[in-house]
């Protein structure tokens, strides 16, 4: 289906469903039961990821129709391709979504422009310490940080205007900018699809043959397909920054910025973007089989007198005195005993003192202070983060690390959890890692645990 010799990774994330009368609690003990004997990894609520392209991957497949079978349950899963391109003339840049502590969600449009309106966030750029390109709930935009646009600014072939983003923090932080490419290129080639019980799109999923024939047998109710978009090699142009696009409910989504290997390759030196951050562009001189052609649509382009002008608001609103943020173990006891004040029913008696006493000299010295506030309680007002117990920690770091035996994440502590299932990391060095379990990878990092804390807590 891809260019002659271009080889392409197949991955299947899937979960097993129960009926609603099945618990929850048992529902997921079902899962990683039946997923661990099949000698495979997965999360807490079961969702496991198989490689396609394994040796047990049919095995494996059949066993699952087997199980949903005679277990009256059915099975979801999401089919992904990847192409192998260590390398390419062009790059996606990669974004991720701001969590909720570090924008309210308040818009406002950017009036007199070109084309229509351009929506913006409202940030607080204090709580976005990695400085990594982000992008808003509905795709409709790529913002990065205040050192990337100036760099990107004085590069003639970037070809690219820049629109702040309003700060509404309380502390001092990077600022953030819309980047917006004056350039887009006119089409490219996609494949998406999915079909829910007696809906969708299984007429186009079958013409793609091989291994969907079976994954449609044991998938019967729900099957996601997602390949990696292709852009055909005459659409694009010799240099710079460009973005792609698609039509969608209102206006447009699935906005993604495309940089070229020389630009990149100067981000990447600069050390303003890792190679995570840059996903190499499928480009073929053909379309593949089964994709389907996607017509980009133009978007509104800021002026330069609005660019400009919220520029000058960005320079007003620097040489304003915001504080520092300082997180210290004294602002966390102050945080704490605010938070004990509204609730103390909901937290337990401290770590006896013997036991404090006795993880000042190992790995758990930097949680002792915490331990000794209480030993184990929620940090936040929603209670949807978890601060563990000595007791708890020492259980969800053994399974954490029974998870990644890889040595990614060795001698880091697991010390709080959220309810979505996302684990909070302590590691040797004192910084402070979310591991999300969604994406399977570090979502936002701290450079202490008091940073983390006192995020938390404040906001």
């Amino acid at each position: 289906m891809a260019e002659k010799g271009m080889k392409y990774q197949e991955k299947l994330t899937w979960i097993l469903k129960w009926k609603m009368r099945v618990d929850i609690d048992q529902r997921r003990r079902n899962n990683v039961a039946f997923v661990r004997s099949l000698n495979q990894k997965c999360d807490d609520s079961g969702k496991s990821t198989l490689d396609l392209h394994s040796p047990e991957a049919n095995e494996i497949l059949e066993a699952i129709m087997d199980y949903c079978q005679e277990n009256k349950c059915w099975a979801e899963g999401t089919y992904q391709r990847i192409y192998d391109l260590p390398q390419s003339d062009w790059y996606v840049l990669q974004t991720r979504g701001f969590s909720g502590r570090q924008t309210e969600y308040q818009e406002e449009d950017v009036l007199h422009l070109k084309g229509g309106r351009f929506v913006l966030p409202a940030i607080r750029a204090c709580n976005i310490a990695d400085g990594k390109p982000r992008c808003d709930s509905r795709r409709r935009a790529v913002f990065v940080s205040d050192e990337m646009r100036r760099f990107l600014e004085v590069n003639e072939t970037a070809d690219v205007r820049f629109c702040w983003l309003r700060d509404i923090g309380h502390y001092r932080g990077e600022q953030y900018f819309a980047m917006i490419p004056r350039q887009r290129i006119s089409s490219y080639w996609r494949a998406s699809y999915s079909y829910w019980r007696s809906f969708g799109q299984r007429q186009q999923i079958r013409q793609f043959g091989a291994p969907f024939d079976l994954l449609m047998e044991v998938f019967p109710r729900r099957l996601k397909v997602r390949c990696q978009d292709v852009v055909l090699r005459d659409e694009l142009p010799s240099g710079g920054i460009v973005f792609k696009n698609r039509a969608g409910l209102t206006g447009y989504t699935d906005f993604e910025i495309l940089i070229h290997r020389d630009i990149a390759a100067q981000l990447h030196s600069q050390g303003l973007l890792t190679k995570k951050d840059l996903q190499p562009l499928a480009i073929m001189d053909e379309p593949p089989e089964g994709y389907e052609l996607v017509n980009t649509v133009a978007i509104p382009q800021v002026t330069e007198e609005i660019c400009a002008i919220r520029l000058e608001e960005c320079y007003r609103h620097l040489a304003k005195k915001k504080p520092e943020r300082r997180p210290s173990i004294t602002r966390v006891r102050e945080l704490f005993k605010a938070r004990k004040e509204m609730t103390p029913e909901d937290f337990p008696k401290r770590l006896a003192p013997k036991q404090q006493a006795a993880l000042k000299e190992g790995p758990y010295a930097t949680l002792v202070p915490y331990y000794a506030l209480a030993n184990g309680f929620d940090i936040d007002e929603n209670s949807e983060c978890h601060f563990l117990s000595y007791q708890q920690s020492l259980k969800e770091t053994e399974r954490f690390q029974k998870q990644h035996p890889d040595g990614q994440f060795e001698n880091a502590i697991v010390f709080a959890l959220y309810d979505c299932g996302d684990a909070m990391l302590l590691l040797p060095d004192g910084k402070v890692q979310r591991w999300d379990q969604e994406t399977a990878d570090v979502s936002e990092q701290w450079d202490s645990l008091a940073a983390f804390y006192c995020e938390v807590a404040e906001s």
